[in-house]
C-alpha cells in the first residue's frame, strides 16, 4: 500500500471534508498521519449559523403566530355556529329560544380565549337569540344571531348569522346583517 503525504487543511471549511477523505483512505488501507484535530467550530462558522437561525426564526415566527390566532378564531366560529344551530332546534321543539346553560350542549361558557353568552330576546314582535364570543386576548370577537322569519307561505323558518368583529371587539348585530368592518 502507498503512503499519503500529511494534510494541510488551511481553511476551516475544508476540515469536515478532509476528515471524511482521511477516514475513506484509512478504510482503503492507506497509512497516513491524522489531520489536525477538529476541536470545534470557528467564530466565523458560529456567526454564520446564528445568522441563518435568526433569519429562519424571523420568517417562521409571524407565520406560527398567525396560525395560532386562526385556531383561536376557529374555536369561536365553531362554538357560535353550534350554539346557533342548537337555538334553532330548541325553538322548534320548545317554541322559544334558551340560554346557553338550558341548551345542554356541553360547551363551556368560558374557555381559555373566549367567554360565551347566549340569551333569548325580542326584537319588535319576533323572538331572537343572540350569542356572543367575547375575546379574552388580543383576538377577534364573534357574534351570532338566530331569528324567526315568517315571510314564507310555508310557515315560519329560522335564520341565523355569524359575524366577525375587530380585534378585542364583539360585533353588534343590528337587524339581520353583520356590521361593516372598518
Amino acid at each position: 500500500m502507498g503512503v499519503l503525504p500529511k494534510f494541510d487543511l488551511g481553511s476551516p471549511y475544508l476540515k469536515p471534508l478532509m476528515m471524511r477523505v482521511f477516514v475513506l483512505y484509512q478504510l482503503a488501507g492507506f497509512q497516513c498521519s491524522r489531520p489536525h484535530a477538529i476541536k470545534g467550530m470557528t467564530l466565523l462558522e458560529l456567526l454564520v449559523v446564528i445568522a441563518v437561525v435568526g433569519v429562519l426564526s424571523a420568517i417562521a415566527l409571524p407565520s406560527f403566530l398567525n396560525l395560532t390566532n386562526r385556531a383561536k378564531h376557529a374555536e369561536a366560529q365553531n362554538y357560535v355556529g353550534v350554539i346557533n344551530r342548537a337555538q334553532q332546534t330548541y325553538f322548534f321543539e320548545q317554541g322559544q329560544f334558551a340560554t346557553l346553560d338550558a341548551l345542554n350542549l356541553g360547551i363551556p361558557s368560558k374557555t381559555r380565549y373566549y367567554n360565551y353568552i347566549s340569551q333569548p330576546a325580542v326584537e319588535g314582535d319576533r323572538p331572537v337569540a343572540q350569542t356572543l364570543a367575547e375575546p379574552m386576548d388580543e383576538i377577534r370577537g364573534y357574534a351570532g344571531k338566530v331569528w324567526i322569519n315568517a315571510e314564507y307561505d310555508v310557515g315560519a323558518t329560522t335564520v341565523s348569522v355569524l359575524c366577525e368583529g375587530e380585534i378585542n371587539e364583539v360585533p353588534d348585530i343590528v337587524g339581520e346583517d353583520c356590521p361593516e368592518q372598518g
